[in-house]
């Protein structure tokens, strides 16, 4: 019975493709974890989970200083209940220390940096509950104004977000998807 089963298996040799296909995903595999543990320090995944820019998946790219206008990953400071301290946020960089911004009554509190209007705050979140209007005036150094493209973007405009500081922006984003 044992050299039945011996024979068996030795006559039992997987095709050629599939060793090779097998290969194939056990190197796939190994390069991405040496990737994720060689890139780790580099770049990280930020999920925008609202409509405050185009995109839902960014990558970010650890230590590189967006220019204005471009997309900004950082930590936020917390606004409980809705958003926990150090949840990263993607928005867009508004204004840069030494740019002014001000807010102007035109039916709306409208937000703007260098005069170009970045949006309208809201009184009121969709929830009902107050929001108090975000900084005016020129930014200081080590300090940065960020908006969404959404009107509804809970961003600079708002006093729970404001000027965020130098030490919270992990790195520029990039829309992956």
């Amino acid at each position: 019975m044992m050299a039945a089963a011996m024979e068996f298996m030795d006559s039992i040799h997987p095709p050629e493709r599939v060793i090779r296909w097998l290969m194939r995903l056990l190197y796939a595999m190994a390069a991405i974890v040496i990737t994720t543990v060689v890139a780790r320090p580099f770049f990280t995944v930020g999920i925008n989970l609202d409509h405050s820019l185009p995109g839902t998946v960014f990558l970010i790219h650890k230590g590189e200083m967006p220019k204005r206008g471009q997309v900004v990953a950082f930590r936020f400071q917390g606004y409980k209940p809705y958003f926990p301290a150090g949840a990263i946020f993607v928005k867009l960089l508004a204004g840069i220390p030494g740019d002014t911004v001000r807010a102007t009554d035109h039916g709306c509190i409208q937000y703007s940096v260098n005069q170009t209007v970045i949006g309208c705050a809201r009184a009121h979140a969709r929830d009902g509950h107050s929001l108090n209007l975000g900084p005016v005036g020129m930014i200081p150094k080590g300090r940065y104004a960020v908006r969404g493209t959404s009107w509804d973007s809970f961003d600079s405009r708002y006093a729970g977000v404001g000027w965020i500081r130098k030490s919270q922006i992990i790195g520029r984003a990039y829309r992956l998807f």
